[in-house]
């Protein structure tokens, strides 16, 4: 029983962590889509790539580590 109840409560935080990247990456959909098809004739983006380019900027900027005491 135990078992089980660490993967429901694993999945569980994974799936809070999906949905707060998700809610993170609405701020970089808005300000793309509000500056740069306007300004440089770019497409709008979706939610999806707004994430993909959260995802990537964290991974360029932060660097890959999990130790957060750098």
């Amino acid at each position: 029983m135990k078992i089980s109840t660490a993967i429901v409560a694993a999945l569980g935080i994974l799936s809070i962590a999906f949905l707060l990247s998700l809610l993170l990456a609405l701020p970089v959909m808005w300000l793309w889509n509000s500056t740069f098809p306007e300004l440089f004739s770019f497409k709008e983006i979706t939610l999806w790539t707004a994430w993909k380019i959260s995802l990537l900027s964290s991974f360029l900027f932060r660097g890959f580590s999990v130790n957060s005491s750098k």
